[in-house]
């Protein structure tokens, strides 16, 4: 952590000083490349090491860098010590013990949770029922589910309805998990949504109707930036002259400068959920969405909100028709009254949940391995393809204790698709009346599993035929 040595006795009784540290913090973890809402949140800590608080404002803006995953730990403990019952600190506890693959802790604290309300709601019921699956106890974690499923509907709000059929398919009650969808998200047998403007204002029917022109009944390739995308680099003219839509997530230049260009490829979609990467590729979004061709950005709507419409970025604004506007409030799963919203994991699965409201004919996954390639992360391997390009902006993470943590990392973001992207694109295919396509993914030794797995022969032979 930051030293800041005397300045903490100066400065520990204004309150505004470290209101608009931590704001300052939030604001640039939402939109910069580097590590400065890092060193801003540390300094908060730093400045009120003993305001519970405090710190944890500050810990839950580290933990949206992977790489303070070990500080904001720390904070979080520091808070227990203070306040032993700090409900939001024990739920981030219980998230970084998940994401740590620590699950004995993890359903420490999801314990902690639960006997710490006298009437648990059924989220808490839901962390510890993960929790004891994750460490391989089935029965007590069926135990839990069924708690999450026989719950009140008074416990439940418009958001955690969700957990039920949750709960029913992590349970093995798919036929239970299947019949809560359609209570869910169909009314009569068909399948409904809101379409209010408050909460999105660029019309969700005018956007669907422009994303299936260009994906309707054409497959979709989804382009990762982990190394098994390294197999189209060597061998990708099978693709030529194919009507496939390629589809780019964060720094897809790099991802098409060295497969696009080479095999006469060209990007349709691209997907970003962050400002910060958003503004590093400025200028290849700005390429892309003057092209002759349709093309189109997916982006969430706090980048919508705080970006586009920036002087320096009018072409996006100017061009609305190039642009599909999803939400990431929350973890929650979308419901009809916000359809839109997708669960906050990771870039890959926004892509992912879009993709199949294109009306597909079917989805490959390509460079996501969701790790790091070597039995060692720490020491050996390459998370990234073409991994020393400066465009990743991502030194750090290659360096280090940070390479664990970064593959950690990978690996819980793969665990969260594994947990919810079933259900979730159930619901959106029903929500949507949309057929659900054949998804696959084109990296057998995946941490990502929830798919069917192909090696790239049975992709290209998919392909060919």
């Amino acid at each position: 952590m930051t030293n800041l040595g005397d300045t903490r006795q100066q400065t520990v009784h204004r309150p505004q000083l470290l209101f608009d540290l931590l704001s300052q913090a939030l604001f640039s973890s939402r939109i910069d490349t580097n590590n400065h809402g890092l060193v801003l949140a540390q300094k908060a800590a730093v400045l009120a090491p003993d305001d519970p608080n405090v710190l944890y404002s500050s810990a839950t803006i580290l933990f949206n860098y992977s790489i303070s995953a070990p500080i904001a730990r720390k904070l979080l403990e520091r808070v227990l010590e203070i306040q032993s019952h700090h409900h939001e600190a024990i739920v981030l506890l219980y998230r970084l013990m998940r994401m740590s693959g620590e699950y004995e802790l993890a359903i420490q604290y999801a314990q902690k949770l639960v006997n710490g309300d006298s009437n648990p709601s059924p989220l808490m019921h839901y962390y510890l029922a993960r929790a004891y699956q994750l460490h391989g106890n089935e029965k007590q974690a069926k135990t839990f589910f069924r708690k999450v499923i026989n719950a009140k509907p008074q416990y439940f709000d418009k958001n955690t309805r969700t957990l039920k059929p949750l709960a029913e398919y992590h349970g093995g009650w798919q036929v239970d998990a299947e019949d809560s969808i359609k209570q869910i998200c169909t009314v009569e047998g068909k399948g409904t949504y809101s379409r209010d403007q408050k909460i999105y204002p660029n019309s969700i029917v005018e956007q669907l109707q422009r994303l299936q022109e260009i994906t309707s009944g054409k497959d979709i390739l989804i382009y990762g930036n982990a190394p098994s995308v390294e197999a189209i680099v060597n061998d990708g003219s099978f693709l030529r002259g194919k009507d496939i839509v390629h589809m780019g997530l964060n720094n897809f230049s790099i991802v098409g400068d060295e497969i696009f260009k080479k095999w006469g490829l060209r990007t349709s979609l691209v997907c970003l959920s962050h400002s910060g990467v958003m503004f590093a590729n400025a200028e290849a979004i700005g390429t892309l969405v003057r092209q002759p061709y349709p093309t189109m950005v997916l982006l969430n709507s706090t980048m919508l909100n705080y970006f586009v419409k920036r002087m320096d970025r009018q072409y996006i604004s100017k061009l609305e028709e190039r642009m599909f506007n999803y939400r990431l409030d929350d973890d929650f799963l979308p419901t009809p009254e916000n359809p839109l919203n997708l669960p906050n994991i990771n870039t890959l699965f926004c892509a992912l949940c879009v993709a199949i409201l294109g009306c597909p004919r079917r989805v490959f996954l390509l460079g996501c391995d969701q790790k790091a390639t070597g039995d060692k992360p720490q020491k050996q391997g390459a998370f990234y393809f073409r991994s020393h390009d400066e465009r990743y902006n991502v030194e750090s993470k290659t360096k280090g204790i940070y390479r664990e943590i970064t593959h950690k990392h990978l690996k819980w973001d793969a665990e969260r698709i594994n947990e919810t992207a079933l259900i979730t694109l159930r619901m959106l295919s029903l929500m949507f009346n949309v057929e659900q396509p054949p998804i696959y993914n084109v990296s057998p030794d995946s941490a990502l599993d929830v798919f069917p797995q192909i090696d790239f022969n049975t992709f290209k032979d998919l392909i060919v035929r």
